[in-house]
């Protein structure tokens, strides 16, 4: 564990403290549930399998994005 994370410390995705995040637990309403642990795994799978499967993942779940993009709208778009 401690190699893993100097090899991803050194690509400079690791935060150097320990961050206080809330649980948000007032948004679960606009989600539905995991209906399982499905994840997909290949080991000959490319970059554009990839894509198609993110691709796919949003067209899948937009309708709860739209529920809940009014929501997190700020005042400004920084």
């Amino acid at each position: 564990m401690k190699n893993e994370r100097l090899e991803i410390a050194l690509l400079g995705l690791v935060a150097d403290h320990r961050r206080a995040i809330k649980p948000g637990y007032q948004y679960d309403k606009y989600f539905p549930k995991a209906l399982g642990t499905e994840t997909m795994l290949t080991h000959d799978g490319t970059v554009n399998d990839t894509i198609k499967a993110m691709d796919k993942i949003v067209n899948e779940t937009l309708i709860d994005t739209r529920k809940i993009a009014p929501l997190l709208q700020g005042k400004t778009v920084s």
